[in-house]
């Protein structure tokens, strides 16, 4: 890339350009769970995380991949994923004052 700019600028194009060094990002943290997970909804994905063996499927696709998924997990790390905020009026215990990683198991 920054050949083709160096190029450009000694052809005499006028070139400017910007990154900021940036790492993190965010989302939404249903984007590490395979795609087929969220097929009908989130009732559907519900009703899947209740299941051990939809569950340990969503494991072994996270670890093995889906063609054509981009696997969150598998470029950022589970211990490079944080929730940083979570709404549940049923169970407090969820909601924390700092960034839990989500690659630690919660008890």
């Amino acid at each position: 890339m920054l050949g083709m700019l160096e190029q450009a600028q000694k052809e005499g194009i006028r070139i400017s350009y910007d990154q900021y060094p940036y790492v993190a990002g965010s989302t939404m943290l249903g984007v590490i769970l395979p795609p087929w997970v969220h097929s009908g909804g989130t009732d559907k994905l519900l009703e899947r995380l209740e299941s051990p063996e939809l569950r340990e499927k969503m494991i072994a696709d996270i670890k093995q991949g889906i063609p054509g998924w981009d696997n969150f997990i598998d470029f950022a790390g589970l211990d490079q994923i944080f929730v940083t905020s979570a709404k549940n009026r049923k169970k407090p215990r969820y909601r924390r004052p700092q960034p839990y990683p989500v690659g630690r198991t919660a008890r």
